[in-house]
């Protein structure tokens, strides 16, 4: 797949946030035609067990090719995709500890120089490069002070990073499905800090959810809450929307070698390995992580999607030192940053 990006600065404050647990559906489905049939199993062949009406609601179970699984009177039905539509749950924004978090911004242009001071003449300190992520300190004069990954300072001009790429082909035509693994009872694994997997995925999700869509995608996740839903409805809604890329964000643990470290990438069959490789080379050379490979793998979530898909296990919890880097924001844009170069370049 060829993603094509228009560039604009993307520079926005995070906060790691907690979450209330509970237990709720992502998605349902809402009847789109008055007296519609609700079947046995997915076909015109299977009986009618009820009907139900225009703008009635039901709980999404799965898809299978064009009809859609829904809980119907405690028990499972069937509707064609034809007469209904798959309603996200809207949920409240996460709630966020207190502390302000770094604004972060990725250099828009293919390469800027980075200067010692705020001057057209100053030391030339290093080369920045397109997609290359920094921390904004200040805004100086018509110069952006920044700070690199390796903590060198310096200053870059403004009047270059607005720039102009009409030419290249937007990413909002593209589909991304983001799926922050486990959620509400299902916490997946627990950190050295006591923090829950489930926390960390919805953390990195939203992230990378925001970056995309300023840079002009379509973006859905498959839960916007600590809540709890089957694996099934997860990788339907990415086959739903005819995704482009489906990614599903994890968290590893290994509590008996707590030396464990690294990322591994996902995926299951050929449609999916150029970008899922793509992805994790991306995901490494970004982060520095150490790279424990990109293979297949058969995971239920990787099996029931029908669109490109990977799963990605983005560092140990159990690794003290992993999980405090993980707790960073910026190095959470790094993720980021890491995903969306593989996305563009398969």
């Amino acid at each position: 797949m060829n993603f094509k990006i228009t560039t604009t600065l993307l520079g926005f404050s995070f906060i790691f946030f907690l979450f209330a647990t509970h237990t709720t559906y992502a998605q349902s489905v809402q009847i789109d035609s008055d007296d519609l049939l609700i079947r046995s199993g997915p076909g015109t062949e299977h009986e009618p067990i009820g009907s139900a009406n225009s703008g009635d609601t039901y709980p999404y179970l799965q898809s299978d090719a064009e009809w859609l699984e829904i809980e119907f009177n405690e028990a499972a039905g069937w509707v064609h995709e034809d007469f209904v539509s798959i309603i996200e749950q809207s949920s409240e924004s996460p709630s966020f500890d207190n502390g302000d978090m770094p604004e972060m911004m990725m250099i828009p242009i293919d390469k800027v120089t980075l200067r010692e001071d705020a001057t057209v003449g100053s030391n030339r300190l290093r080369e920045l490069t397109k997609h290359q992520t920094v921390t904004i300190l200040e805004s100086v004069d018509g110069w952006i002070q920044v700070e690199t990954r390796d903590e060198t300072v310096g200053y870059i001009p403004s009047w270059l990073l607005d720039v102009d790429q009409s030419d290249a082909k937007p990413i909002n035509d593209q589909t991304i499905v983001i799926d922050p693994g486990h959620g509400g009872e299902d916490i997946g694994a627990t950190g050295i800090s006591g923090r829950y997997e489930s926390e960390y995925a919805l953390f990195t999700s939203y992230i990378l959810q925001r970056q995309l869509e300023l840079l002009g995608a379509n973006v859905a996740l498959t839960r916007t809450d600590d809540y709890y839903h089957a694996l099934g409805p997860r990788p339907a809604l990415s086959n739903y929307k005819h995704a482009d890329a489906f990614i599903s964000i994890h968290y590893n643990s290994e509590p008996n070698y707590p030396s464990a470290n690294g990322m591994d990438t996902f995926y299951r069959d050929k449609i999916d390995e150029e970008l899922a490789l793509s992805v994790h080379d991306q995901l490494i050379e970004t982060t520095d992580a150490n790279d424990r490979g990109a293979s297949t793998g058969n995971y239920q979530i990787l099996r029931l999607s029908k669109r490109p898909s990977m799963l990605l296990e983005l560092g140990f919890l159990s690794n003290q030192t992993e999980e405090e880097r993980i707790q960073s924001t910026p190095y959470q844009y790094l993720i980021s940053e890491g995903v969306i170069k593989g996305l563009l370049n398969p």
